[in-house]
């Protein structure tokens, strides 16, 4: 039998009380115009038609059941909703009571708060999930989550390892730290979870290690989506691993360590020595500083606004480099790489098999350069000093020295041009 969601069926049957109600208020009021002032008579007619404005839900305040609904937080007092099936066809009547009684025993565990809104014409139910910590809790229709707090005054070390899924790590300015796991999916309950999934955590005073494990095959990654948040004191060091997910992270100090087996990274506003790796997809980083080493066997590749050395090698897909105030080395295999030298010139290395190279930097630049390519080297708004010709340069701009500017591809042109 196919199941309804509680919230609809309360609120439905909410609805059916205002029309009965509001049925029963038309008839009073014609009983007294009557009174007053005797009408016509009116031909006859095969059957009663009645119409509802439901503009009239201001009269809701003098309906004493409807407004004592907002107390109804057990299931004991939500048996008096039974009575209401009366008002539905018989047809379907049966159906609906099994329903309700389902309803009835789910809310024995859950508490929710109803509100009538007579200015817009809304009755609104609210259901108040309740989290126990270290536990399985179901947090919303078809979304159970796990949530753990400890103390985090003295953590140096994190490690989390989920089988499938993907991993939010946030910095924060505090000693708390919370992890928390949420599965969707073809979940029925708590226990199901657990006998689907163990979670596995090592808590020191100085470390913190989380570690999912699948009680079942790995068809179970093809039925339930796991969704790991991990908010920790923003210094310390992180190591994040997932088989098949996206990863997230944003202000954190330290060494950090971030792969998927298939997935994109983000990263935002981190400082330390950042390894990022994943087998499939793309990654980014942003407003970061340190030293950067990022790696996809097929995606993309973006560094803006970096300080710091930043290493981004990518098997198929396009590098963009923005701003990085540091040494520069990137290659692909198959794809463009541009790269934006806003400032200060460090070091490049930009290398692709079947692409374009475009190197953009002030005009001004000291630098020993070296740059070839089978489709041809262009030069817009640079001299060199040295050796010159249409698939090969190598020599000093302006006036020599410098950092080394390297650029080449196999297929494709190199490109070389002032800022400004």
């Amino acid at each position: 039998m196919k199941r309804f969601s509680w919230e609809i069926i309360l609120a439905g049957f909410v609805f059916i009380a205002i029309s009965a109600y509001l049925i029963n208020l038309a008839d009073e009021r014609n009983r007294h115009s009557r009174a007053e002032a005797p009408a016509p008579p009116a031909p006859p007619t095969p059957e009663e038609v009645r119409v509802i404005d439901m503009q009239q839900l201001s009269e809701l305040e003098k309906l004493k059941e409807l407004r004592e609904l907002d107390k109804l937080n057990d299931a004991e007092k939500l048996e008096s909703l039974r009575s209401l099936a009366r008002f539905m066809p018989e047809d379907v009547r049966d159906e609906v009571l099994t329903e309700i009684d389902q309803v009835i025993r789910e809310l024995s565990e859950e508490d929710f708060s109803i509100q009538i809104d007579t200015n817009d014409n809304l009755v609104i139910v609210n259901r108040d999930f309740k989290v126990v910590d270290g536990e399985w809790s179901k947090t919303s229709p078809g979304v159970y989550t796990f949530q753990k707090e400890f103390d985090a005054s003295a953590l140096n070390d994190l490690v989390l390892d989920l089988p499938f899924g993907s991993i939010t790590v946030i910095g924060v300015d505090s000693d708390k730290a919370t992890f928390t796991l949420q599965a969707s999916g073809q979940v029925d309950s708590e226990s199901d979870l657990r006998e689907q999934l163990s979670i596995q955590s090592d808590i020191s005073s100085d470390e913190a290690a989380f570690e999912i494990v699948s009680k079942r095959s790995w068809s179970i990654r093809q039925n339930i989506h796991l969704q790991a948040t991990i908010s920790v004191p923003e210094k310390l060091k992180v190591v994040a691993h997932t088989k098949g997910g996206h990863i997230k992270s944003t202000n954190i100090e330290g060494d950090q360590v971030y792969e998927t087996a298939g997935g994109h990274i983000t990263l935002d506003r981190l400082t330390g020595e950042v390894a990022a790796k994943t087998l499939g997809g793309h990654i980014s980083v942003t407003d970061s500083e340190g030293e950067f080493s990022i790696e996809t066997k097929g995606g993309h590749l973006k560094a803006t606004n970096i300080r710091g050395k930043t290493v981004l090698l990518t098997y198929g897909g396009n590098i963009d480099v923005q701003a990085v105030d540091g040494e520069i080395v990137a290659e692909t295999k198959g794809g463009n790489v541009t790269i934006n030298q806003t400032d200060q010139l460090h070091e490049i290395s930009a290398e692709t098999f079947a692409g374009n190279v475009t190197i953009i930097m002030p005009s001004n630049s000291r630098a020993e350069v070296a740059l070839e390519a089978n489709s041809g080297v262009e030069l817009n708004g640079f001299s060199v000093n040295g050796s010159v010709s249409k698939n090969k340069v190598s020599g000093t701009l302006t006036s020599g020295g410098g950092p080394r500017v390297a650029a080449s591809t196999k297929y494709g042109k190199v490109i070389l041009k002032s800022n400004g």
